[in-house]
């Protein structure tokens, strides 16, 4: 208890800058979820499936070598998106509900998204220019209770003084480019973003992401995507992840995540593809100072797209 109680009052107390400077986790599978770092991303299964318009998906991320399971990261996150087509006008609406938990940290966040698509040639499976925004609702929470049933909010003896719990509103604003040169396979997409806009203490996050997919015959694909993260007073960190794809049933996939002040973060994926089904699995090696506390972790997302378009 003791053990548990000084780490945590560390993580809270001297990685505060770090916690709250993260605000978004970092999944590894994150191209299924580009909603939480663009709010102007279109969600690859229209790009990749034939131009189904509905995705819906759950993804579940958690320690495994942690020394104290108590301390160590936890992260799900359930999301639906759909691309609408009426008349002249091409929208994108989504929704996000995701639980976030650091040591006695938790974050739980719930938004909704909404774009405007522009098509240069004259239909979105062919290419877009996306503007998007969202609104969301985040409350984080201080779970001292769990340090010891003996300690409350404001009580000396842990040394520093947080409320129970904070409220927060946040609005999201992004631009994203996609275009595609075949039916399927070929592709790029790039965006820029400020996913979310607080006005708190917490610091503003950019991203710049780019991707591409490159189809080597009818069996075989390759997907290769890329961002970079900027927050003040905060270390620039990038991410660059790989897929190759066979017969478009499996994949596998290697990545990292790497900081100026931290060993890269290393990465691995095996998917499945059926029909309209795409299961991932991911195991992520963390080469650091802290791994004994975080450990390494796995990753599960488990999504489903289908053509809801009328005909």
């Amino acid at each position: 208890m003791t053990k548990l109680i000084l780490l945590s009052a560390f993580l809270i107390g001297f990685l505060q800058p770090t916690i709250e400077a993260q605000q978004l986790p970092l999944l590894t599978q994150y191209p299924e979820y580009y909603g939480l770092i663009n709010p102007a991303s279109v969600n690859r299964s229209f790009l990749m499936d034939n131009g189904r318009n509905l995705s819906i998906g759950g993804l579940y991320y958690l320690s495994t070598t942690s020394e104290l399971q108590d301390i160590a990261p936890e992260t799900g996150s359930v999301r639906a998106e759909l691309i609408v087509h009426r008349w002249k006008y091409k929208f994108l609406l989504s929704s996000y509900f995701q639980y976030d938990k650091i040591g006695i940290t938790k974050n739980t966040d719930v938004y909704l998204r909404g774009a405007y698509i522009h098509s240069f040639r004259g239909h979105l499976s062919k290419d877009g220019l996306v503007a998007g925004v969202n609104f969301g609702f985040n409350r984080q929470q201080f779970l001292l209770h769990e340090l010891s049933p003996n300690l409350i909010p404001n009580d000396p003896k842990i040394g520093f003084v947080y409320p129970p719990s904070v409220n927060y509103k946040d609005l999201g604003l992004g631009l994203y480019y996609y275009r595609k040169w075949k039916e399927e396979g070929d592709y790029f997409y790039g965006g820029l973003s400020a996913p979310r806009i607080k006005q708190n203490r917490l610091a503003n996050h950019y991203y710049a992401l780019l991707g591409f997919s490159w189809a080597a015959n009818e069996n075989y694909f390759w997907e290769f995507s890329t961002w970079v993260r900027y927050v003040e007073r905060v270390p620039r960190q990038t991410s660059i992840n790989t897929r190759l794809h066979f017969h478009k049933v499996v994949w596998l996939g290697i990545g990292g995540i790497m900081s100026p002040i931290n060993k890269p973060f290393l990465t691995g994926e095996l998917g499945l593809n059926c029909k309209a089904v795409r299961f991932g699995i991911a195991y992520t090696y963390l080469q650091s100072d802290v791994q004994s506390i975080f450990g390494n972790a796995l990753e599960f997302n488990l999504s489903y797209a289908l053509d809801v378009r009328p005909r």
